[in-house]
């Protein structure tokens, strides 16, 4: 099993606004829906609540403490380590948020998908750092303009093991200033 995590984040790292996305982009919806269709979404319940419907050909499962949420066709699991229990025949299942579902599981996960929106935004859940030098290695990105002209990248991080991904000839910090040039990395995000 390789555990994801998929987010969309602004260069603050804000990934969410008074229970909502405080992006709205279609490009980063459609690669959000082709990566993970078919596959489990591991989330919180605020994140599942502020979804604006169903997320067909997903099996979601809700983290929460609340043992009376339930909804129709929805796995709840009290922790992280349940949630990723259920998931457990999934070849790729995905962490999809919020906040603190990111926090207890980004030193778990083997990949992020990230899409970094180049813009300071005002927020109040926020994507957690990470180290960038020794436990993360960027390994795909691209660049591209969304529709109200806001910059991005779309960053796919892996874990590292020994360096740098096994089959690869580069290096964290060669992809660091490749791609963030004179600037402190914080959490990796993608954008289009």
């Amino acid at each position: 099993m390789t555990l994801s995590i998929i987010a969309i984040l602004s260069d603050n790292n804000v990934i969410g606004r008074n229970n909502t996305l405080p992006f709205r982009q279609s490009t980063d919806l459609k690669r959000f829906k082709s990566l993970t269709m078919g596959h489990h979404l591991l989330m919180g319940r605020k994140t599942y609540e502020s979804l604006e419907s169903p997320l067909p050909g997903r099996t979601i499962v809700v983290i929460t403490h609340d043992r009376a949420f339930r909804v129709d066709g929805i796995l709840t699991a009290p922790s992280i380590d349940r949630a990723i229990d259920l998931a457990a025949l999934d070849d790729e299942p995905f962490i999809a948020g919020g906040g603190k579902i990111f926090e207890q599981s980004i030193h778990r996960a083997d990949r992020m998908y990230l899409t970094r929106v180049h813009a300071e935004i005002e927020g109040d859940v926020f994507f957690p750092e990470f180290d960038d030098v020794t436990e993360w290695n960027l390994t795909s990105n691209s660049t591209g303009t969304y529709s109200g002209g806001s910059k991005g990248n779309w960053l796919l991080p892996r874990l590292v093991s020994s360096g740098c991904w096994p089959g690869r000839t580069c290096s964290v910090r060669y992809a660091r200033r490749r791609y963030f040039p004179g600037r402190t990395f914080r959490p990796l995000g993608l954008s289009e």
